[in-house]
């Protein structure tokens, strides 16, 4: 309960480190999510000659500032160090082949509930 704007204050400073916290948690299981999926997608679109595509899909997160992110993609390991070109060609076509959009396909998938998942966050934090 807010009775005086010091209790105010610190209810808002107490929220916004329960939001961040949050925050940070939902980007990792998002980014989780897409990297499954993704990989799951692939494993259906990949052929003998990108048969460890998969397995090349990775996530990492990270914070800088005020601003969270994460970031999933091939990594240039395994099968020849192919991952940027299987990401390039992939993802985005090439002259002889259409996109797979694997990951385009997980991100469509996973990103209509993490505003939903972020506002719930948001909620709690201020109940």
């Amino acid at each position: 309960m807010v009775d005086t704007p010091l209790t105010m204050a610190a209810s808002l400073l107490a929220a916004g480190a329960k939001v961040e916290l949050g925050t940070r948690a939902e980007i990792q299981v998002a980014s989780r999510k897409v990297r499954d999926k993704g990989r799951a997608n692939s494993v259906v679109s990949s052929g003998r000659s990108a048969a460890q595509a998969p397995s090349t899909i990775t996530y990492e997160t990270g914070y800088q500032g005020l601003t969270a992110y994460g970031e999933i993609g091939y990594e240039a390991r395994g099968q020849g160090n192919i991952g940027h070109i299987l990401e390039r060609g992939r993802e985005y076509g090439n002259v002889r082949s259409a996109p797979h959009r694997d990951l385009g396909r997980a991100l469509d998938e996973v990103e209509d509930s993490f505003p939903d998942s972020i506002a719930v966050i948001g909620v709690k934090a201020i109940d």
